[in-house]
């Protein structure tokens, strides 16, 4: 009688996946008669449709058929658009009218009050600088309010005129928006 010693299943020594792709990945194994699990996660450094890490990890002796945790790069996560709220006032400018040296009765005056032309443009995610955002009259000083919304790495942009002429013109980073 003739007795053989089994030293057990042939093991497979789990090479390092990291930095291959998802289909190279895929191959090894499935070469080796390993299984793939696949997780997806965003990775800032590692590119879209590589592998970040593996669980086991690389040489780490494995029976046929054993499964893999293959973690594949989605690439960075998108980052929102910021919304930036800005508050400003434009002031009422009325041109000097006439002779200093020549009294007018102050309510006189107040009747003659021309008003003034505002036109606020935008540019952001939904808005083009070149189109009026907002256009208004004003008798006297006015605050208003808008909302820039700026996508990642850009910015967005204000400017304000007042009967023709520029009176705010302004740039908002992304980040200045968060």
């Amino acid at each position: 009688m003739i007795f053989e010693i089994s030293i057990g299943p042939e093991l497979i020594s789990l090479n390092n996946l990291k930095g291959m792709t998802e289909d190279e990945a895929k191959k090894y194994l499935d070469d080796n008669d390993l299984k793939m699990n696949k997780i997806e996660e965003h990775s800032e450094s590692v590119e879209k449709g590589q592998v970040i890490k593996q669980s086991p990890d690389s040489n780490t002796n494995l029976e046929k058929g054993e499964t893999v945790d293959v973690y594949i790069s989605t690439g960075p996560e998108e980052k929102p658009p910021a919304s930036h709220t800005i508050t400003f006032t434009v002031p009422y400018d009325p041109a000097d009218e006439g002779n200093k040296d020549e009294q007018q009765d102050d309510e006189e005056e107040k009747e003659k009050t021309k008003p003034q032309t505002v036109k606020i443009y935008v540019k952001d995610v939904d808005h083009d600088i070149s189109e009026v955002f907002k256009e208004d009259s004003i008798t006297k000083d006015k605050e208003y309010t808008i909302t820039l919304t700026i996508a990642p790495d850009s910015e967005g942009e204000y400017k304000v005129m007042r009967d023709d002429e520029l009176i705010i013109d302004k740039t908002v980073d992304y980040k200045e928006g968060e």
